[in-house]
């Protein structure tokens, strides 16, 4: 983007992108609880952001009004705030109506922006501009997940049900795996942003892509639900998930509002996606569905963990 702009607009964006990033790193650690209590902590309004607004007003207000801009920025908000709620609670999920949610509200955010540029001149009004605008920006973030909260779909809403990245060495191990193990292609499902295990495993010759809700930019990586993957059949010689699949499909089986037969719809097609051979393993195990697996179609193998309870399965398809 910063590419097709000219020079003096395209610093301006990279700026702006920069600030932006900023301010979700300074709150990396505040949760779901913290947007709902209206914590203090994101009211405050970096000096940079009132500098950027009221010395560059009109350049500011320039490049909003460029629409490829605006919906980049729109995009990265939506993003941004989508790797804050995953990171928060692995186990919500939005859909594209909920994302439609949240495209609104921080359009609305964009355009009290672009209001704001129009109207506010010295650094003091654009300071109390901002101020509004964001506290009505969180008014409406809190609004959103008291919504969300409303329809009952997620018991644990402002727990924080946090997902860790693991080496790549040691989730092989999980797994009972070698490299000469892996029947290729590998699919990584769940892979995680920055897809650690997909990367380990191509740096090694192995032939593998990775699938997530929210992914860095490489061409190994490919932005997914795994609820909606097309999975062709015979088409995977290893599908791999660790603490991804299984471990939602286990929430959802147990909470009485859950999706537990789309995930089971969802198992069945990941194993019909292997080929011959093939192998789908992943942790932790389900044994709700692998004790209704026919044992003429798939070998199951299961690896205990060391932790009471759990274990990592392999289920091979026969030849």
């Amino acid at each position: 983007m910063t590419n097709t702009l000219p020079v003096a607009e395209g610093q301006l964006f990279a700026q702006v992108l920069e600030t932006i990033q900023a301010r979700y790193e300074k709150f990396a650690q505040k949760s779901l609880l913290d947007v709902s209590t209206l914590d203090e902590d994101f009211f405050e309004i970096e000096p940079q952001v009132v500098r950027i607004c009221s010395e560059q007003r009109a350049q500011m207000a320039a490049l909003l009004a460029e629409e490829r801009v605006y919906n980049a920025l729109l995009g990265q908000f939506v993003t941004a705030t989508l790797d804050f709620t995953y990171r928060c609670n692995q186990f919500l999920q939005f859909d594209n109506l909920e994302t439609a949610y949240l495209v609104a509200i921080y359009r609305d955010y964009l355009n009290g922006m672009r209001a704001m540029l129009a109207v506010s001149r010295s650094a003091g009004e654009v300071q109390r501009e901002l101020s509004g605008l964001i506290r009505k920006h969180f008014g409406d973030l809190k609004r959103n997940l008291e919504r969300i909260q409303r329809r009952g779909e997620n018991p644990y809403l402002y727990d924080e049900v946090v997902c860790e990245d693991y080496s790549p060495e040691l989730q092989l191990k999980i797994f009972g795996l070698s490299l000469t193990d892996l029947q290729p292609p590998v699919l990584d499902l769940g892979c995680g942003r920055r897809g650690g295990l997909t990367a380990y495993l191509r740096r090694q010759g192995v032939v593998a892509v990775g699938v997530d809700r929210i992914v860095e930019a490489a061409d190994y990586l490919q932005v997914g639900n795994w609820l909606e993957l097309d999975l062709r059949p015979g088409s995977w010689g290893t599908i791999l998930s660790h603490m991804a699949f299984s471990n939602h499909f286990a929430f959802q089986h147990q909470y009485a509002h859950g999706e537990a037969d789309r995930y089971a719809r969802q198992y069945m097609a990941i194993l019909n996606a292997l080929k011959p051979g093939g192998r789908f393993c992943y942790a932790p195990g389900l044994p709700f569905m692998e004790d209704l697996l026919p044992g003429e179609k798939y070998v199951v193998r299961k690896m205990e963990t060391g932790l009471k309870g759990l274990y990592a399965c392999q289920v091979q398809r026969r030849g």
